[in-house]
């Protein structure tokens, strides 16, 4: 798992630029048929038939579904953007091997069976798969619009949100042993694409930032980035959300100055804070037991926020044209209300 919280920081460069958060309800519980599963379809299918054969009591097919689920995994290719992925599952059925001839199955493997069969509803891969249409449906309106302007900005988004349902699928694996105990990390931490504003909505701003400021807003970002990692590392959430604030406030004063929309970075920025103080307090309900999924969390919404200000840039120019990409896209992260009502507690 450890692996993991490294190698997911690099594959979500651009999964995490649409998220929002708060508990949303999908249609279909996590289950191996999921579509965008890509290369990892076989390995979820076999999983789930050797999960099947644990509850029933049958270690021999259980152990062939094993050994199918081990070989499913030479089909990634290893110049896959999942190349990491697929080393830390196949660690884990090593563990598992390991394990088992000293009388056990692994944690990490039964911690995946109970993901499977677990029938908590909501979590990444359905919120992800949620922005990826909601962003597809609004593609047309803008498109003409912006003349086509539009359409490279969001497909490119798109087929990066596509790239990581895998990851998302995992994370969310990870995440259902603590739902069901009542503990909503992750699905609490996520707000419904149904909460964006109308795409016909024009922009609060319609000013674009020069180069000189966005250079600046950059200086600050990377600055924030070195110290929240470093916070992230050892647990100290609480430090992130403050540090999140203390940003989010600056910024908002930013766009106000200039006029313009730093959508997508304050979004993200929301987004960081609101999940860190909801880590807090997993931390303190569960004696730390969720840290390490909330410090993977944490890691794939903190490590794109530099690319938030490309994104934010192209759509100033057509926020000047009266045109609410992005700003319209993105629920609103109720990070500052959320921070308020913390403080007040604390009191």
């Amino acid at each position: 798992m450890r692996r993991f919280f490294l190698s997911i920081s690099c594959l979500f460069v651009f999964s995490c630029l649409f998220y929002g958060n708060e508990s949303i309800a999908a249609d279909n519980q996590i289950n191996s048929a999921r579509p965008g599963l890509g290369e990892f379809a076989s390995f979820a299918q076999h999983l789930e038939a050797a999960r099947k054969a644990n509850r029933a009591g049958r270690q021999e097919d259980e152990q062939g579904a094993l050994q199918a689920a081990r070989r499913s995994l030479d089909n990634v290719r290893m110049e896959s953007p999942h190349a990491l992925i697929k080393q830390d599952f196949q660690n884990i059925l090593v563990k598992d091997t390991f394990n088992r001839i000293h009388g056990a199955p692994s944690d990490q493997l039964r911690g995946l069976y109970f993901g499977l069969e677990c029938g908590t509803k909501g979590g990444l891969y359905e919120h992800l798969d949620e922005a990826i249409r909601s962003h597809e449906s609004r593609m047309p309106y803008y498109s003409e619009r912006s003349g086509g302007a539009s359409d490279p900005l969001f497909r490119k988004i798109a087929t990066l949100q596509r790239l990581n349902l895998p990851v998302a699928w995992y994370i969310d694996l990870q995440a259902r042993r603590f739902q069901k105990a009542g503990i909503p990390i992750i699905t609490g931490d996520l707000f419904s694409m149904s909460t964006i504003c109308p795409k016909e909505r024009p922009p609060r701003y319609t000013g674009i930032m020069s180069d000189e400021t966005l250079k600046a807003v950059r200086i600050k970002v990377r600055e924030f980035q070195k110290k929240a990692f470093r916070y992230v590392s050892k647990s100290e959430f609480y430090k992130v959300a403050e540090a999140t604030h203390e940003l989010v406030v600056s910024l908002r004063q930013l766009e106000k100055q200039h006029n313009a929309h730093l959508a997508m970075m304050v979004h993200m920025l929301d987004s960081v804070g609101y999940t860190a103080l909801h880590a807090a307090g997993y931390q303190q309900e569960t004696s730390g037991a969720t840290d390490n999924l909330a410090r993977q969390f944490l890691t794939i919404r903190i490590f794109p926020l530099q690319e938030c200000l490309p994104t934010d840039h192209k759509a100033q120019a057509l926020h000047a044209k009266g045109i609410g990409v992005i700003v319209n896209d993105v629920p609103d992260i109720h990070f500052l209300k959320e921070w308020e009502t913390w403080q007040a507690q604390q009191r």
